[in-house]
């Protein structure tokens, strides 16, 4: 915590400070803070504006204020709530953990599992042309360009898209909360390479169609799981 922050909003800066040293993993639960004097004098900021930031971490579940006792990293990973998710919506990046990582994954897979059961049944015509015409334009983008970030997002707005479809808008809601998110893509986009995520996509149509939403959604898992144990 050497870094000076700097920022048009300090007690943001803070936050997003103290977000990073917690999602990385360099704190954690458990760690005892400095006290705010300290906090102050090293990032260069009022007691104030940290005695702020620890107010709004502590409302996120990430840190526990404890009077008379100090500050420490919560175990948000058991602890946390919707304000915990919200804050890593907002603020997680490439630097956070593997484990939180493959909770995220495992969260979009039940979501879109839900989805692709829905759509099995209830999906149209409609439904599967717009998903069969969004993978033709990933095909399409593949063979233009080798930028795995932008394949990632192509990637990833087709099964947003299966999920929008999927008949319940808090599902939705929740996977738009994390629209920035876009490294778990990217990393599957550079193990099964493009042209196999492509005919990823095409089998889980397919199946769909085939009124097979049980089945696409055991597929998706079972890709995931041959993905996390190929990267142990």
């Amino acid at each position: 915590m050497s870094d000076t922050v700097q920022g048009t909003t300090l007690k943001d800066a803070v936050v997003k400070h103290f977000v990073d040293e917690i999602f990385s993993g360099r704190l954690k639960a458990g760690d005892k803070l400095p006290c705010e004097r300290e906090l102050a004098e090293t990032l260069n900021v009022s007691r104030s504006i940290v005695h702020l930031a620890l107010e709004q971490l502590a409302a996120m579940k990430l840190v526990q204020m404890r009077p008379r006792v100090g500050n420490f990293v919560s175990d948000f990973m058991n602890e946390g709530n919707f304000s915990t998710m919200l804050a890593i919506a907002k603020y997680a990046d490439d630097s956070i953990q593997q484990d939180m990582v493959y909770a995220l994954v495992e969260l979009r897979n039940t979501i879109e599992g839900a989805a692709l059961r829905y759509l099995a049944s209830h999906g149209t015509q409609e439904d599967f042309d717009s998903l069969r015409e969004m993978n033709a334009e990933f095909e399409r983008l593949i063979s233009e360009t080798d930028d795995l970030q932008e394949i990632g997002a192509a990637y990833k707005a087709l099964h947003y898209e299966i999920i929008r479809r999927g008949g319940n808008c808090y599902y939705t809601m929740i996977m738009n909360s994390y629209n920035n998110i876009l490294l778990p893509w990217v990393k599957c986009t550079a193990f099964w390479t493009p042209r196999g995520i492509a005919e990823q996509n095409g089998r889980i149509i397919a199946m769909l169609e085939q009124g097979e939403g049980s089945e696409a959604a055991d597929h998706i898992a079972e890709l995931f799981e041959r993905y996390k144990a190929a990267n142990k």
